[in-house]
């Protein structure tokens, strides 16, 4: 990508927490760590962030699959996806139709309004019997 491993965005919040002048937001939200509750075919995903953002959460009974992006380009998540339509500080994200007694694996992202994006490291869930 030309770029390194320091794109511009990263490239700015570096310069700005030294103090140096950024024009924009350069910062991804801050998320607050991601509660599961689960029934034996359904799960509810929650968590906050410090600023409005919208949230998606990533799932699969499969290892998620994480692809770094580029400059321009986000990263990409294996699974299936289930996302919000507007932008919150708190968020809640419902999956239907899991199957009993299965583990999933999820990873959540969270966009702001200026595209920034952080996602959490995957984890698992585990349906009800």
């Amino acid at each position: 990508n030309g770029y390194g491993r320091v794109a511009p965005r990263t490239h700015a919040a570096n310069n700005a927490a030294i103090g140096g002048t950024v024009p924009g937001d350069v910062s991804a939200p801050i998320t607050s760590p991601v509660i599961a509750a689960t029934t034996t075919s359904s799960a509810t995903f929650t968590w906050t962030t410090n600023e409005p953002a919208r949230g998606t959460i990533y799932y699969s009974s499969a290892p998620l699959a994480l692809l770094e992006g580029s400059v321009g380009v986000p990263p990409t998540v294996g699974g299936q996806t289930m996302a919000e339509s507007a932008y919150g500080y708190s968020h809640s994200v419902s999956i239907t139709g899991l199957s009993a007694n299965t583990v999933y694996y999820f990873a959540t992202r969270s966009d702001d309004a200026s595209g920034n994006i952080q996602l959490t490291w995957p984890s698992t869930i585990r349906t009800w019997q």
